[in-house]
């Protein structure tokens, strides 16, 4: 099929269709991103979901000379780190005390974990008290 369009019109309709690449060219650069940022999570999970079964496989309590534990749920480490401290810390603090000990983890990962695990504990109203500090930040310390 053949398509005669007026030569009054041709200039036009090639404005629109070039218009319409440019907006499909750049829907598919987004489609792209998308795609690579679903590959970078997949790739991601699995090596999560592998450290999960590394870690499950190891049976071997691991207990460091100050008593720590490195088996401990997030909020064993959490109370330890508070009890041998002072002041109230900041989850970024608490973060920093943890990677202290476990020198081999994630600091955006166990940040994550420990400030969650403050703010469900708070919000639980169980064994954390929540303050601010001189700066404004949220600090934390051991329910009395």
């Amino acid at each position: 099929m053949q398509l005669e369009i007026f030569s009054k019109y041709k200039s036009e309709f090639r404005e629109f269709c070039l218009i319409k690449k440019g907006e499909l060219e750049k829907q598919l650069d987004e489609i792209n991103k998308l795609l690579n940022d679903i590959d970078e999570h997949s790739i991601i999970s699995k090596a999560i979901k592998s450290d999960i079964e590394n870690k499950t496989e190891s049976r071997d309590i691991v207990k460091l000379e100050n008593g720590y534990i490195i088996q401990w749920s997030w909020v064993k480490k959490i109370i330890f780190i508070l009890s041998n401290t002072n002041s109230a810390l900041t989850a970024k603090q608490i973060t920093d005390e943890v990677l202290k000990l476990e020198p081999n983890q994630d600091w955006k990962q166990v940040n994550s974990v420990i400030s969650g695990q403050l703010s469900l504990k708070i919000k639980a109203d169980k064994d954390f008290v929540r303050e601010k500090n001189e700066i404004g930040e949220f600090a934390y310390s051991l329910k009395k």
